[in-house]
């Protein structure tokens, strides 16, 4: 895992978020009543769906690229076996606090504490090797 991939985590989120909102949007619902089977009686069915496009196809492309990216940053951040460094890497790239602010979170240490470890947690990580 690199650092690039871990900071881009936040944006790979929104995009994600983005793309979710963009197929929401492109889904159509249509309302039809049926009589045509027995008991031949009215009722209402909602029929939804996306339409067949190059444009839902990119959409659905980019979004199962960006969960694959955003699911291998969450598995390698929950698999840090040290508790503490664990919640540096949640805390920075997860929820995007600057260094300063973890310490001042984590309590008992300076800014380049925090980021000398996490540098070299990733620049020891087995993956990087």
């Amino acid at each position: 895992m690199t650092k690039t991939t871990l900071q881009n985590y936040r944006a790979d989120k929104r995009r994600l978020d983005r793309i979710s909102a963009q197929l929401a949007e492109l889904e159509t619902r249509v309302c039809v009543q049926s009589a045509a089977d027995p008991p031949f009686s009215k009722h209402s069915v909602t029929l939804s769906g996306l339409p067949p496009s190059d444009e839902v196809t990119a959409l659905h492309r980019e979004k199962a690229a960006l969960e694959r990216r955003t699911a291998a940053v969450r598995a390698y951040i929950s698999a840090i076996p040290d508790p503490q460094t664990r919640e540096m890497f949640e805390l920075r790239f997860v929820q995007g606090k600057k260094y300063h602010q973890i310490a001042r979170l984590l309590g008992g240490m300076s800014e380049d504490c925090v980021r000398k470890r996490v540098c070299r947690y990733i620049a020891n990580s087995p993956k990087n090797r």
